[in-house]
């Protein structure tokens, strides 16, 4: 399946109702702590061996393979809410990635540039 087909998917899913915005949020909000929760008890368990260190971790991939998942469907959603385009946001921020890479650039910037950036966009657009 791919990115748009999953957004399409997501509708069928979801039960609509006045407090859909709320519960995008706090659907994505509760689902990355429960990623966070997962992996600080992976993280306080600093006793055990290198090996099972290695092998637990497998395990958390793959008890977190459902939650990034759950993540993922409230991000499609949020996506929605907006008329965004999820795989058009993905490969937008993958290229700005791979330009501040290339460029050296790769940090955190004011943003106000950031603003510019889209106030730039937006009126291209128009």
């Amino acid at each position: 399946m791919n990115l748009s087909e999953y957004q399409k998917r997501v509708e069928d899913t979801w039960i609509s109702n006045e407090n859909d915005f709320i519960r995008i949020v706090c659907g994505l909000s509760g689902e990355l702590g429960e990623i966070c929760e997962k992996l600080k008890k992976y993280f306080r368990k600093d006793d055990c061996a290198e090996k099972e260190k290695k092998t637990s971790w497998f395990a958390v991939g793959l008890i977190l393979k459902g939650e990034i998942g759950d993540l993922m469907y409230y991000i499609a959603k949020l996506c929605n809410e907006f008329g965004l385009d999820l795989e058009e946001i993905l490969q937008e921020n993958i290229n700005k990635l791979a330009q501040r890479k290339e460029d050296g650039t790769i940090s955190a910037k004011d943003i106000n540039r950031k603003v510019q950036e889209i106030i730039d966009k937006w009126n291209k657009n128009l």
